[in-house]
């Protein structure tokens, strides 16, 4: 390197660092809008992730076509490898989406008590769980390892129900600053919704479970001349409308997304960062500057 050139003018340099991260800076922010994409992502994936399982275990014949339970189309080898990947995935989104949703009512909110600001961690944690339920799901098939999965059904469904809630509730906080009370009404008809389904999933199930005679794989193909196929079809139905129904609820974050921005990571280090008017941001994990 020609020992002439000054530090800024080196390209490695920091304050060469610096100058780039200001010129891409732009760039950098407009990668970082967008998020109202993430609870439209969610809510397209999940519907399209069951139905890629259900159109493979329908084609290996591992059940019957006519409104399976969810579970059931991602129980038998090839298609719980990708219901197991693309739920997986699904989870892993979700649980940023309710974080983020976390943060942005603790911004906005304005709660005239402690309480509200209670409301909304215990919304954070029963979101989370819920997302850890359906990781237990997706891998946890039903066939093999019954109680895990029933108790990520659990987690998933009921509380995601009571999560959806508790954001209800605490959007009735937020009309008088940036929500929409359209909104508010929608969410607390969605949420009626889902908890009559999950009565209806619940109450179904266990009277077809009792009424149908077959076990271990039988279950997966119920006929209509099998005692406990109203109740069976009733109660599939309703899975599939309240999966349906709470990727409705998660469309209704979309307006609230779509003011959100997140800023790029800021690495502070001693002695250097310091010494300029700026602190290094972090732009690409190639270099150690960055």
């Amino acid at each position: 390197m020609d020992p002439s050139m000054s530090l800024g003018t080196r390209p490695n340099s920091p304050i060469a660092e610096i100058r780039r991260y200001r010129e891409e800076r732009s760039v950098t922010d407009v990668m970082a809008k967008g998020l109202h994409l993430l609870p439209a992502g969610i809510a397209f994936l999940v519907p399209v992730s069951f139905l890629i399982t259900y159109g493979i275990a329908v084609w290996e014949q591992h059940v019957k076509p006519f409104l399976p339970y969810v579970s059931s189309t991602g129980t038998m080898a090839p298609e719980s490898y990708v219901f197991s990947l693309l739920v997986n995935i699904t989870a892993y989104l979700l649980g940023i989406c309710v974080y983020l949703r976390y943060l942005y009512v603790k911004k906005f909110a304005r709660f005239r008590n402690p309480r509200g600001v209670w409301l909304n961690k215990f919304a954070l944690w029963i979101g989370i769980a819920a997302c850890l339920g359906l990781d237990l799901v997706a891998n946890f098939q039903v066939s093999a390892f019954s109680i895990p999965h029933y108790i990520g059904a659990f987690l998933c469904f009921i509380g995601g129900t009571i999560y959806f809630y508790l954001q209800t509730a605490v959007s009735y906080k937020m009309m008088e600053v940036i929500e929409m009370p359209h909104l508010h009404v929608l969410r607390t008809w969605l949420s009626v919704l889902s908890f009559l389904l999950i009565v209806v999933v619940v109450a179904c199930g266990v009277a077809a479970k009792m009424m149908f005679p077959g076990k271990g794989s039988e279950e997966r193909q119920w006929l209509p001349k099998d005692r406990g196929y109203i109740p069976h079809i009733l109660s599939a139905a309703g899975e599939w409308f309240l999966v349906l129904a709470h990727g409705a609820l998660l469309l209704t974050f979309l307006p609230s997304f779509s003011c959100i921005t997140i800023k790029a990571p800021v690495v502070v280090i001693e002695g250097i960062t310091e010494s300029y008017s700026e602190p290094i941001h972090i732009i690409s994990a190639g270099n150690p500057y960055r």
